[in-house]
């Protein structure tokens, strides 16, 4: 291609594409894709990050030990946030392939295209963590089913290597320039063929595990939400198949750049949610250990719970007293006195929960009358025991 531009033309007014008719290329304030590859990328790395460092500190704070599985996950993630650190310092191209101009295509940007964005880690993180998983369960045939699937991502994933040497980079007495360029397009083809076996890899990860939940000796709400966690994996078989998606159209299309981008934020996805994927059982104990379990937490919860119950009630048909009733040490003269008389309790703190209701307790006396009704009438009866002083208490 170089060889049809005269020595000498200023590269800078030629288009890299040819636009389709009636279209003038726009090398000012052309459409463009950058402001979703990059927030796209943002995104998911930032959800990457949390789920990472989530998955990393429930392992060494509370398991005290860190696996393989980890391993693979943080190369992973470095793998990832090194692909969108690329992305970012090539933005500029994510537009219309003709909106480009030809001075762009260097030797710059080349070598950053020849990094190979697509890479087995996520998938053998998530299945050596099945391998930790299900160790217990002493089944020969899940761990050859795991073994399998992480060869298969090797076998999948190791070619990318080959082809972009082969075809992406120049070869001995050549240098980066456009036909270089113009030659990787070949490796397409292989792209589209691997876009497909990830599918069926995505689908063979998500269910490995589920036979093997599905036996498990636990309650049912339990089972639903160990399978709640592993169901994260759907979402990289989503990202796969948006990725094999684009494939087709991206072999075929002479606008590289425009459908290159859609390729790339496919991509960003596919690798960040394997990631989050991977560390989705380490994440769920976190947030249970560190944000469900905690006192402020549940002080949140129960203000809301008791906020929306509360909102739904007239609130001036409530008048309660302003004050508990006593507690008196002797049993039966607390319960004659509640019998004799009218009481109210306030039933705040039990058990660590708050409970702002109202109830009425001891039998109500002939005649007694309310001003807006009473809301709920019992008995109540409850022991404390007084260490201190010896004796006990009746409610």
């Amino acid at each position: 291609m170089s060889a049809q531009i005269p020595p000498g033309t200023d590269l800078s007014t030629i288009p890299a594409g040819i636009p389709p008719l009636g279209v003038t290329p726009n090398f000012v304030d052309p459409p463009s894709l950058a402001h979703v590859v990059l927030g796209v990328n943002i995104t998911f790395m930032i959800l990457a990050t949390l789920a990472v460092t989530g998955r990393l500190i429930t392992n060494v704070t509370k398991k005290r030990v860190t696996g393989l599985d980890d391993s693979f996950c943080f190369l992973a993630f470095v793998g990832a946030v090194g692909y969108s650190a690329l992305v970012f310092h090539t933005i500029k191209f994510n537009r219309h392939q003709w909106d480009i101009p030809l001075s762009w295509f260097d030797a710059s940007y080349f070598k950053k295209s020849c990094f190979t964005q697509r890479h087995s880690l996520q998938k053998v993180s998530i299945l050596l963590l099945y391998s930790r998983i299900f160790v217990a369960s002493n089944s020969r045939n899940m761990i050859y089913l795991i073994y399998l699937g992480i060869l298969a991502s090797f076998c999948f994933y190791i070619p990318n290597i080959i082809l972009a040497s082969w075809y992406c980079a120049p070869h001995i007495g050549e240098s980066w320039n456009l036909e270089t360029a113009l030659r990787c397009k070949d490796t397409e083809r292989w792209y589209l063929a691997q876009a497909v076996l990830i599918v069926l890899l995505d689908l063979y990860i998500f269910i490995l595990p589920l036979p093997t939940l599905l036996k498990l000796n636990m309650s049912r709400n339990r089972r639903i939400s160990v399978l709640l966690v592993f169901m994260t994996a759907l979402l990289a078989i989503i990202a796969a198949i948006a990725t094999l998606a684009n494939r087709p159209t991206l072999l075929n299309t002479a606008d590289q750049t425009w459908y290159g981008s859609v390729a790339i934020v496919c991509s960003s996805v596919e690798n960040y949610v394997a990631i989050i994927v991977s560390s989705a059982p380490a994440l769920s104990c976190f947030l249970k250990v560190y944000i469900v379990d905690t006192a402020f937490y549940n002080t949140l919860r129960s203000r809301f719970l008791s906020t929306t119950s509360g909102g739904s009630k007239d609130q001036s048909k409530k008048s309660w007293p302003a004050s508990r009733p006593e507690i008196v040490k002797n049993s039966s003269e607390s319960s004659s006195k509640l019998n004799s008389t009218n009481e109210y309790v306030n039933l705040d703190n039990v058990s660590g929960t708050e409970f702002h209701s109202q109830v009425q307790t001891g039998a109500p006396a002939a005649g007694s009358r309310t001003q807006n009704g009473i809301l709920r009438s019992v008995d109540v009866t409850q022991g404390f025991e007084d260490r201190e002083h010896g004796g006990g208490y009746a409610v």
